[in-house]
C-alpha cells in the first residue's frame, strides 16, 4: 500500500460492522459519507467482493466514516453530497513493484481518486499468513481469505484518500502484520480516535469543496 500517486485512468484493455451492516451493489440511497463504486475485473469472484465491502465498512465506519457501495454497473450516487472514490480490484501484481498491494490513482479527466487493490499480491499475502506456525494452528488464519485482506487495503487507501500517512501499526500500517490480521479477524482493527477525527475533517472539506 503506497501514499498518493497519479496513474491516470487505469481503463487501457481491461474490462470491467462497527458502520451496521455492509451494503451490497444495487440502487444507492445517497447517505454515506463516501461513495465507493466497485470495478471487479474478470477472474475476481462476488464472494471475494461481497467480503471485502463487509470488513472495508467495518473497518472505515471504526473511524465514524459511513460508506455507501455500488457495483460497475450499479446507480450511481448521482446528486449525493458525498465523497466519491471509484475501487478498482485488479486480477494481478503491480508490474513495477510486485510487493505493493495497494495505492491510490487519479482519475486523468475528472481528477477524481481512485483506490487501486492488486488482487494477486493480496492472495500472495494470504497464503504467507496461512503458512506461518500460528497460521497453521490459528483458525483465524487458517480461514482467512482474501477478501478479508482487499477489505483492509480498500479501508487502507481511503485513509490517503482522506489525508492520512502511513503508521507503523494498525489500519495505515504499510503492509499488514499478524496482529493486524488477527485483531481483522476479531473486528479489533480500528482507525484510533485522532484518526477519525483528521478523516471526517477531511470530508468536510472535500465536501465543500464540491459544492463551491
Amino acid at each position: 500500500m503506497t501514499n498518493l500517486i497519479l496513474l491516470g485512468l487505469l481503463s487501457a484493455g481491461l474490462g470491467p460492522s462497527l458502520a451496521g451492516p455492509a451494503q451490497t451493489s444495487g440502487p444507492s440511497t445517497a447517505s454515506g459519507d463516501i461513495h465507493l463504486r466497485v470495478v471487479a475485473y474478470p477472474g475476481i469472484d462476488a464472494s471475494t467482493v461481497k467480503l471485502a465491502k463487509t470488513i472495508a465498512t467495518e473497518i472505515l465506519g471504526s473511524g465514524h466514516i459511513f460508506a455507501e457501495w455500488s457495483d460497475e454497473d450499479g446507480v450511481d450516487a448521482k446528486g449525493c453530497e458525498c465523497v466519491r472514490v471509484t475501487v478498482r480490484l485488479l486480477p494481478f501484481r503491480k508490474a513495477t513493484d510486485p510487493d505493493v498491494s495497494g495505492e491510490i490513482a487519479e482519475d486523468g479527466r475528472t481528477r477524481a481518486p481512485i483506490a487501486v487493490v492488486y488482487m494477486r499480491r493480496i492472495t500472495d499475502l494470504v497464503s504467507a499468513f496461512r503458512m506461518t506456525p500460528t497460521g497453521r494452528s490459528d483458525p483465524r488464519l487458517a480461514t482467512l481469505e482474501p477478501g478479508h485482506l482487499c477489505g483492509l487495503a480498500i479501508a487502507h487507501e481511503v485513509g490517503h484518500v482522506l489525508g492520512l500517512p502511513h503508521t507503523s501499526s494498525g489500519v495505515m500500517k504499510a503492509e499488514p502484520g499478524l496482529d493486524d490480521v488477527l485483531k481483522m479477524r476479531e473486528s479489533r482493527l480500528s482507525f484510533p480516535a485522532a484518526e477519525g477525527t483528521h478523516m471526517r475533517q477531511a470530508l468536510r472539506a472535500l465536501t465543500t469543496h464540491s459544492r463551491s
